[in-house]
C-alpha cells in the first residue's frame, strides 16, 4: 500500500517538529518512516494513524533529545542528529591524531638516519604561523559563506560551523603554543600535522554539505 502526498507530508512535519530539519536527514528518516507505515498497513490490515501511531513509537529513540562525548556536551539535539555528528567528530580526531603519529614518526626515522636537526623546522612553522593563520581564516570565511549562501540546513552544515569554523584560531594557538610551552620538536610537529589533518575532514564536511544543497535545490526546482 503507497501512502498519498497528504499523509507522507504529515509524516514530514512530525519529523521536521521533532527538531530534525535538516534536509539530509529529513530525506533519510522520511523515507524509512513511510516504509514502515506502508508495511503495518499492509501486514495488519490496518489505517494510516494506527500504523502511524506505531512507527512513531518505533522511532522515538531515534528522536530524544541527547548529546554526544565526541560532539561536546553543550550541543543537545535529536540522538538521530547528534549520533551522525559524534561519528563525524570520532573519525576526524581517530585519522588526524594517526596521521600526526605517522609523519611524526617518519620525520623521527629520517632524522635519525640523515642526522638533520628538526629544530629548524619547527622554527619555521612558528615564523610562519600568521601566513598560516591567514590562510586559514581565508579557508574558513569561504566555506562558512558557501555554505550560509545555500540556505539550506544539513547535518554537515550544522557540524561544520560548531567545529570547523574556529579552526583558524587553533592554528595560531598552536603557533604560540608550541613555541612557548612545547618542550620537543616532535611534539610540536605532531600537532601541526594533525591541525592540518583536521583541515582536509573540514573539505570533506563541507564538500558533502553543498552536495546534498545542490541536490535539494535541484529537487525543489522539479
Amino acid at each position: 500500500m503507497t501512502l498519498n502526498e497528504t499523509q507522507i507530508q504529515t509524516v514530514k512535519s512530525f519529523i521536521v517538529k521533532s527538531d530534525i530539519d535538516f534536509v539530509d536527514i529529513t530525506f533519510e528518516v522520511l523515507d524509512h518512516m513511510v516504509c514502515d507505515i506502508e508495511k503495518l498497513m499492509e501486514d495488519d490490515a490496518t489505517d494510516f494513524d494506527s500504523a502511524f501511531r506505531q512507527t512513531k513509537i518505533k522511532w522515538r529513540s531515534s528522536f530524544k533529545k541527547t548529546d554526544n562525548l565526541w560532539m561536546g556536551l553543550a550541543y543537545v539535539k535529536p540522538k538521530i542528529v547528534i549520533d551522525k555528528c559524534g561519528a563525524i567528530m570520532k573519525k576526524t580526531v581517530l585519522y588526524s591524531v594517526i596521521s600526526g603519529l605517522i609523519v611524526t614518526s617518519g620525520i623521527w626515522f629520517l632524522s635519525t638516519l640523515l642526522k638533520f636537526n628538526t629544530a629548524f623546522i619547527v622554527a619555521q612553522m612558528h615564523h610562519m604561523r600568521w601566513v598560516l593563520f591567514f590562510v586559514a581564516l581565508s579557508i574558513s570565511l569561504y566555506q562558512s559563506w558557501q555554505i550560509l549562501k545555500t540556505k539550506v540546513k544539513t547535518v554537515c552544515s550544522y557540524f561544520y560551523m560548531r567545529q570547523f569554523s574556529f579552526l583558524p584560531l587553533y592554528v595560531l594557538f598552536l603557533g604560540f603554543y608550541s613555541s612557548n610551552f612545547v618542550k620537543t620538536d616532535y611534539t610540536s610537529i605532531f600537532l601541526s600535522i594533525a591541525a592540518m589533518s583536521y583541515y582536509y575532514f573540514a573539505f570533506k564536511v563541507y564538500s558533502e554539505h553543498i552536495k546534498y544543497a545542490n541536490r535539494y535545490l535541484k529537487m525543489a526546482k522539479l
